[in-house]
């Protein structure tokens, strides 16, 4: 908890109260969530609907397959984990928002390691087979 005074964010649902530094920024930015907060949520808006399309799939097997399939589906959960990386980095090196979840990074980088996993079944990926039991622990989707 930041010392000092607490106010009630009214923009965004992700963070229910600011602390006096971040109510500064909400200030600065015309009243608004800052431009952090719009990056972040705008990724998870592209990924939510592929998540919500996978609900009904039977496994992470299945899931990561359909995704990695065709070149494009690869190419865009790259490119997509590089711009949840580029937020991390221009955003959250200091583990500000730490606390903001973060369901669509997690659900791609769980369907990265699958299908890299999946390749090292081939003979294609450097992924040890023995560390693919932790992803159901390491990783849950919402």
């Amino acid at each position: 908890m930041c010392p000092g005074n607490i106010y009630i964010c009214k923009s965004c649902y992700s963070i229910p109260i600011l602390c006096e530094p971040c109510h500064k920024e909400y200030n600065i930015a015309g009243r608004e969530a800052p431009e952090a907060l719009k990056e972040i949520l705008a990724l998870e808006k592209e990924v939510q609907s592929v998540r919500v399309s996978m609900t009904e799939a039977l496994s992470l097997f299945s899931v990561s397959k359909v995704m990695n399939y065709f070149e494009a589906g690869r190419s865009w959960i790259s490119d997509t984990l590089d711009a949840y990386d580029a937020w991390e980095q221009k955003y959250n090196f200091s583990n500000r928002y730490q606390h903001l979840k973060r369901p669509g990074g997690k659900f791609l980088r769980m369907v990265k390691a699958m299908g890299e996993f999946e390749g090292k079944e081939h003979g294609d990926s450097d992924v040890d087979p023995e560390n693919i039991s932790k992803l159901s622990d390491k990783y849950v989707v919402l």
